[in-house]
């Protein structure tokens, strides 16, 4: 199951260079606000991101955090499409 995650994971960032994006890897323990960062700091306008994997009890708090992420996103004008 790695292996493939690792396979495919590749092939994304693959694809996005072959699409004239740029792959960015920063390391953080706040992933969202990182994302959000990241996206003012390099002008980025779309962000595609997997759909977010939720698992009660940790859900209530990470449906808070993710809802303040599409805020924060929105407000500085950034696209958020959510692969599933």
């Amino acid at each position: 199951v790695r292996r493939q995650r690792q396979m495919c994971i590749r092939d994304s960032f693959k694809l996005v260079t072959e699409l004239g994006g740029e792959v960015v890897q920063v390391q953080s323990p706040d992933v969202l606000g990182s994302i959000v960062d990241t996206c003012r700091e390099k002008q980025i306008t779309t962000v595609c991101m997997g759909s977010p994997s939720l698992s009660f009890p940790k859900s209530l708090f990470m449906i808070l955090k993710y809802r303040k992420f599409v805020r924060d996103l929105a407000q500085v004008n950034i696209d958020l499409i959510i692969l599933a």
